[in-house]
């Protein structure tokens, strides 16, 4: 049997407690207060996912050049391939939020992106969708707002299912004889929606 000897430090202690604890009440204060708000994955110049798994392409998350929707910086995405970010943790549950909302810039005419969700494995979860279905036609220089349906009408997400990682991928440089040997576009203010 361990015998400690008797702590008489309760003040050092109290305080101590209180720094570690001060923190954790304001996490969860923060919490609570957007609970029904959205839940972010870029805004106001920050990303605030584990990270991302991108090929192909070069992503700059503090971009200055695309005249931010919120914040001093948009992501670029430059290359041919596509945008992925995945979860805190790898997992993901998107069972509250009914859509994934984003908005996109082009810098080149017609340009076109899909997008799919995936769970652990890489195993698709629902289907991809053509981004172009849930919002404005593009223009090049212009920021557009796609809200794309989680659910029926739009990624078919199954109920229940955790999402690991989702991806926006470049439909107009990345076929065969589209002429172009990179892109550059623009993404920011993407989050998950409740309404």
């Amino acid at each position: 049997m361990l015998l400690y000897p008797p702590d008489h430090s309760a003040t050092a202690s109290t305080t101590g407690m209180r720094k570690l604890l001060l923190p954790l009440l304001l996490l969860v204060g923060c919490t609570v207060a957007s609970e029904g708000g959205p839940h972010w994955v870029y805004h106001n110049g920050a990303f605030q996912w584990q990270g991302d798994y991108s090929w192909g392409v070069v992503i700059d998350y503090k971009d200055k050049t695309a005249g931010a929707l919120s914040g001093k910086y948009a992501i670029s995405v430059t290359g041919i391939g596509g945008f992925q970010p995945y979860a805190p943790g790898f997992d993901f549950n998107p069972s509250r939020y009914r859509y994934l909302v984003v908005s996109l810039k082009p810098t080149i005419p017609d340009q076109k992106w899909d997008s799919a969700f995936y769970a652990v494995g890489d195993v698709l979860t629902g289907h991809g969708v053509n981004v172009l279905k849930y919002g404005p036609a593009p223009v090049v220089g212009q920021w557009n707002t796609y809200k794309i349906p989680l659910g029926e009408g739009g990624y078919e997400i199954p109920s229940g299912t955790h999402i690991y990682k989702f991806m926006f991928i470049d439909q107009t440089a990345d076929q065969t004889n589209s002429g172009y040997s990179t892109n550059r576009w623009y993404v920011d203010e993407l989050y998950f929606s409740a309404d």
